[in-house]
């Protein structure tokens, strides 16, 4: 099964190894594949409604029919103790594995890249989108959880297979430890599908489930890149049609994705996801976290608390967070102090005196010290955000009474206020540990050469650039005749053809909040 798959996909153990022999059987895939996209979504939302009816249930209904064949297998019992019952709570502490699980979560559940938010665009206006998203968490984490039934019960059966034939325990244990993604789908489940009972029919639904969603997946992020380019108004200029835009941005990852045609392919394809899942996702989900938490709805707050206090506050917010992740990261494993816990105590530290600093120094319409503290330090432009969303199902719930928020925690169709907390405070300074974490590592990613990583060092900058421009100028988005004068302070205002449309929401709120205060 492995020289198989070497022969044919003409992959080497090392990248000194190289030729740059290019493979024809892969580009012939590559051009299906890429026909395959098109076709499912040439005409929009229109036809991705149908086909993802299919190519969303057809994969989970494989992994359930493999995960029971499973476990009538000898050694399956061994490898789901491998999997649930043996746990290692040091690991946990380890940055490779929570890199991983971060990952691993934005690529499953598509955060960051736009592919719930292209979807979603579609939805109806009374569309429930708070108990969408939660039954799209809940069956991620299931789905997820059987696959891993699935990979685990063929690990123990390989394992069983391997000491029963005498090979000793550590080409046994290779099956575990082989870090090779490519491996444990075409290389260990060939060989324990091979074995099984009915070797051809299963090895035809579990190739034709990786074909269904590696297609799925695919067109979801062309959908979501092409749903965002129809809005943009120089795209509006050229009166390009939906399947002509659709295949210009095919045709453009098809001309990007030729590098792996070749005996390099793989190495490239590690780089590239190594850069994009470990670097640009977190880079766009800390900014996406910051824009809605912090500059969202910022200028209520200047009028409440007056616009040096909410400056203040944020920058010994963001100060803090940064010199807690220096700190943290500085020590060593040798070092005598607990340099997470320093990094913590500065980190909160700093926090507290900007908190403080900035209600003694507010100046505005507030007047007692809770509602300067709330004024200050709340999560307002998130809780906009749930005002939106709670009132498609509740029209009379509001963001702040007490009853309000207990019925937004126990019922899903409802955000709770945690939304606003994790978003304004957790998440961004988790990622900004996260991406500290990937900042003190070896910038040049794994044994390839600098050349090699040029590729993902590319693929990084522009992402970077295209948010930094985008964060500063996103008026350029919008047509120029309604967009206005640009300026460097753009990203705290909006077009008046947006704000016309948010208008009536946010000062109906705010209306409530002044006299409430």
């Amino acid at each position: 099964s492995e020289d198989h798959f070497q022969s044919v996909t003409k992959m080497v153990s090392s990248p000194s190894l190289i030729t740059h022999s290019f493979n024809l059987k892969a580009f012939g895939a590559f051009i299906l594949i890429w026909g395959l996209i098109y076709l499912c979504i040439f005409k929009g939302i229109r036809i991705v409604s149908h086909v993802v009816k299919f190519t969303a249930a057809f994969p989970v209904i494989i992994l359930i029919i493999l995960a029971s064949i499973g476990l009538s297998r000898e050694g399956a019992i061994q490898g789901l103790t491998n999997y649930m019952g043996t746990v290692e709570w040091s690991k946990l502490l380890t940055k490779e594995i929570r890199i991983h699980a971060i990952t691993q979560s934005f690529f499953s559940l598509g955060l960051c890249m736009g592919v719930i938010t292209a979807y979603s665009s579609f939805n109806p206006k009374t569309q429930n989108i708070s108990r969408d998203g939660k039954i799209i968490c809940i069956s991620d984490l299931a789905v997820s959880l059987i696959a891993g039934l699935c990979v685990y019960e063929m690990l123990g059966f390989l394992e069983h297979e391997c000491q029963r034939d005498g090979l000793g325990e550590a080409k046994c244990s290779e099956f575990y430890n082989n870090e090779n993604p490519f491996y444990l789908v075409f290389v260990y489940f060939p060989i324990g599908i091979s074995v099984s009972g009915i070797p051809n029919l299963i090895g035809l639904m579990f190739f034709v489930c990786l074909v269904i969603v590696g297609v799925d997946s695919a067109f979801s992020m062309i959908l979501a890149f092409t749903t965002v380019l129809e809005d943009a108004w120089f795209i509006k200029k050229l009166k390009l049609s939906k399947p002509l835009l659709i295949g210009a941005v095919c045709v453009a990852g098809f001309i990007f994705g030729f590098i792996y045609m070749f005996d390099s392919g793989f190495f490239y394809l590690d780089i590239a996801d190594n850069y994009v899942s470990k670097w640009s996702l977190m880079i766009i989900g800390f900014i996406q976290t910051v824009a809605c938490g912090w500059i969202y709805q910022a200028s209520y707050q200047f009028k409440r608390v007056g616009k040096f206090s909410v400056i203040l506050y944020g920058n010994c917010y963001f100060v803090g967070i940064l010199l807690g992740v220096i700190i943290a990261l500085s020590g060593s494993k040798h070092t005598n102090v607990d340099t997470i816990w320093v990094g913590i105590f500065i980190a909160c530290f700093v926090w507290i005196f900007g908190l403080v600093a900035a209600i003694l120094l507010s100046k505005g319409r507030v007047n007692t010290y809770r509602e300067k503290v709330w004024c200050v330090a709340g999560w307002h432009g998130p809780d906009m955000i749930r005002r939106m969303v709670n009132k498609q199902y509740d029209p009379e719930w509001e963001p702040g009474p007490l009853r309000d928020e207990f019925k937004a925690m126990l019922n899903l169709s409802y955000v709770s206020f945690t939304f606003g907390f994790l978003i304004k405070y957790i998440i961004p300074g988790v990622l900004l540990l996260l991406i500290g974490m990937e900042v003190k590592s070896d910038f040049n990613y794994g044994s390839y050469s600098l050349s090699m990583n040029i590729l993902g060092m590319l693929i990084l900058m522009v992402t970077v650039l295209i948010m930094i421009v985008l964060f500063v100028f996103p008026r350029i988005w919008y047509d120029p005749k309604y967009a206005g004068r640009l300026s460097w302070i753009s990203w705290v205002t909006v077009p008046k053809p947006v704000l016309t449309t948010l208008g009536t929401e946010e000062a109906e709120l705010t209306k409530k909040r002044g006299s409430s205060a």
